[in-house]
């Protein structure tokens, strides 16, 4: 017989799902939605583990979010004063705890985060631009610190389009 399947809560303001991820174990999912809340599901068994509403005060149609490690979620957004943002926070207590807030810069324009955990590198590209934004991002007994988000520096890739150029970065 095939598993009973399991169906995202639907956010109470009907707001559109803007990212989901799954953890690298596979077993929780990382649910964004477009007002600003993000929640920790436990798939297998339809419960929901962690629960944070406002996570950016900006649009949130622009936060996206992702796993970096297993128990630190980071997300990326607008601030309130739409300037954008990279955030960090720890979802093992099931609260989600704020561990870092790093300002990126003023622009506009919607950031498409990737995270490579063999070298805890993150990459930051902005649709319709040439450069790539990279942080590393500092572990300690598997969980990121609060002075764990250190800027690389900013990267122009050829291929004219960030988001194509950092998909194909090694």
């Amino acid at each position: 017989p095939l598993p009973p399947s399991f169906v995202l809560p639907p956010h109470p303001s009907r707001t559109n799902l803007t990212s989901l991820e799954w953890s690298g174990d596979g077993n929780k999912i990382l649910a964004i939605y477009g007002n600003n809340k993000f929640v920790v599901i436990e798939p297998r068994e339809g419960k929901v583990i962690t629960e944070v509403e406002g996570c950016h005060k900006g649009n949130g149609r622009n936060v996206r979010g992702l796993w970096v490690g297993e128990s630190n979620v980071l997300t990326v957004g607008e601030g309130i004063m739409k300037e954008r943002e990279i955030v960090v926070w720890d979802v093992s207590s099931g609260a989600g705890v704020k561990v870092k807030k790093e300002r990126i810069d003023g622009n506009t324009g919607l950031i498409h985060p990737l995270f490579d955990e063999s070298l805890n590198l993150l990459l930051l590209c902005t649709r319709g631009s040439t450069s790539v934004l990279a942080y590393e991002l500092t572990k300690v007994n598997g969980k990121i610190e609060s002075n764990g988000i250190l800027p690389i520096g900013k990267f122009q890739l050829p291929g004219g389009e960030g988001m194509v150029s950092a998909a194909l970065t090694p």
